[in-house]
């Protein structure tokens, strides 16, 4: 016991310089370690935390399994393109014998084919004057962007142009004049070039042969067109429901035998989300709540009615499904009837305005609704027509 209380009594040996800074290092080192574990798990807690939070994020935003095939409807932004001013010559089927004759009923009209195809006989100066007129709206709508889209007509992608080379049909060039018209804005008017869209589907079913106007898939393609030019998403065909109304017997079915024993067909595409439309005899009377198509059409000469109930003041589309609340007033005649409607992908209300029977300020009109944007949609035939600009005209 003594030797070891002896033991304990004996003073410790102090540690020489050397071996005081080898103890630190080793302090140094561990408490280095000790520090690092600390940050690195601190940091993979907040990896795992930052992981959840997506997670969670994607799982609240993910679309719903009930909504899908409305979200594959639409594509994804187009990339913001330039309306280019030159035009694509459409690839029109010739046999090199095949001629027709001018309709002793209509004589603007030359049937070919079994198809009433109406002249065209426009001119820079008229195309000068549509310019105009769409041009005074925005001069007195500065804050309004305003889009023009002159729709092409018949003949223009269904006769062969020997034809026309030779002289047997007298039609002007429609190319140049919308180009012309699209050249001659003297304020910031935003044309939307169709006519490119339709020539490269020139050997669809586009157009009515027994008709004026575009049939539902030509407006389709119209507003393909409207929709990658304006930078918008665009609506994808395939997932819409195509519906068929055989046997449409249009205007100019009376031109001719070859023509009315070849009736037509009107084919409509429903749409994977809501939509309800307000029809409206009196711009200023009580609405009818409606389908924005008429499915109840029969065959025969009214079947192009299905689309937007035939014409009348104002007629508004209404898209119950879209997230946003952009508005939309198309200023147009029965021509872009079967076109309208495709704006409801991307427009939450789509304001149809007819300025053959509207009445009042198309600028006030917008003001009231919140409606920044208005889309002038006429025939090549209106637009270089003298009596269609003062009815346009008069609603400014």
């Amino acid at each position: 016991m003594d030797d070891f209380r002896e033991e304990r009594r004996r003073p410790r040996r102090r540690l020489s310089k050397r071996e005081i800074e080898e103890r630190k290092k080793k302090r140094k080192k561990k408490l280095f370690f000790r520090r690092a574990g600390i940050l690195l798990a601190a940091a993979l807690i907040i990896f795992l935390f930052i992981v959840l939070i997506v997670k969670a994020i994607q799982a609240i935003t993910a679309p719903d399994p009930n909504k899908a095939t409305a979200d594959e409807a639409i594509s994804e932004t187009a990339t913001e393109t330039p309306v280019a001013l030159s035009f694509k010559t459409p690839s029109i089927p010739d046999d090199k014998k095949t001629s027709g004759h001018y309709s002793e009923a209509l004589g603007a009209v030359y049937i070919y084919n079994n198809m009433a195809l109406d002249t065209f006989s426009g001119d820079e100066l008229s195309a000068k004057n549509y310019a105009d007129t769409i041009s005074e709206f925005k001069g007195k709508a500065p804050s309004i962007t305003v889009y023009n889209m002159v729709v092409p007509s018949h003949i223009e992608f269904s006769l062969p142009k020997r034809l026309i080379d030779s002289g047997e049909v007298k039609t002007n060039s429609q190319s140049e004049n919308i180009k012309h018209i699209y050249e001659n804005y003297s304020a910031d008017v935003k044309p939307i070039n169709c006519y490119n869209a339709l020539s490269e589907h020139a050997s669809d079913y586009i157009f009515f042969n027994t008709d004026l106007q575009l049939t539902g898939l030509g407006g389709y393609y119209a507003y393909q067109a409207f929709a990658q030019q304006s930078n918008q998403r665009t609506l994808n065909l395939s997932v819409c429901t195509e519906h068929v109304i055989d046997t449409y017997t249009g205007s100019l079915s009376y031109t001719d035998d070859s023509v009315s024993s070849h009736p037509d067909s009107v084919h409509f595409w429903t749409f994977p989300y809501n939509t309800y439309a307000e029809r409206y005899e009196e711009v200023q009377g009580e609405p009818s709540t409606l389908p924005i198509y008429y499915e109840d059409e029969s065959s025969g000469e009214l079947a192009y009615g299905v689309f937007i109930w035939g014409d009348c003041p104002l007629f508004v589309e209404h898209n119950e499904d879209i997230d946003t609340d952009k508005k939309i007033a198309v200023v147009k005649e029965s021509t872009s009837n079967p076109f309208v409607s495709y704006l409801t992908a991307d427009y939450k209300e789509v304001h149809i305005i007819d300025y053959r029977y509207f009445t009042g300020s198309l600028k006030q009109y917008c003001q009231k609704n919140e409606i920044d944007e208005v889309l002038f949609v006429n025939s090549i035939t209106s637009a270089n027509n003298a009596e269609s600009l003062s009815l346009i005209r008069a609603i400014f």
